[in-house]
């Protein structure tokens, strides 16, 4: 298990790279990749949201969202983060209370 923390650390550290360098495309591709070892990696979900939202991608970032409702549910029984459901708000453009 800690290689697999290892992992998504170094990965965590080279999203934040990527937005910071605006390199949005980057964030995506390495999103979609930790979904493939884990469809309910709920800091994936958040950054691809993040990411898709600011290429302009609306309602693939609202899709993804519901996705990760869905996969969270199915997988571990648990309901996102409220970071996670503010971070919908915002791409739905609510703001959350």
């Amino acid at each position: 298990m800690n290689g697999w923390n290892c992992c998504l650390s170094k990965r965590h550290s080279a999203w934040v790279i990527f937005f910071d360098e605006g390199q949005f495309h980057e964030a995506i591709k390495l999103g979609w990749r930790v979904l493939e070892y884990d469809k309910a990696q709920e800091e994936a979900y958040q950054l691809l949201i993040k990411a898709y939202h600011a290429i302009g991608e609306r309602s693939t970032a609202i899709r993804l969202y519901q996705r990760c409702v869905t996969a969270l549910r199915e997988e571990l029984g648990v309901e996102p983060l409220p970071e996670t459901v503010a971070l919908f708000e915002l791409v739905r453009g609510k703001r959350a209370s």
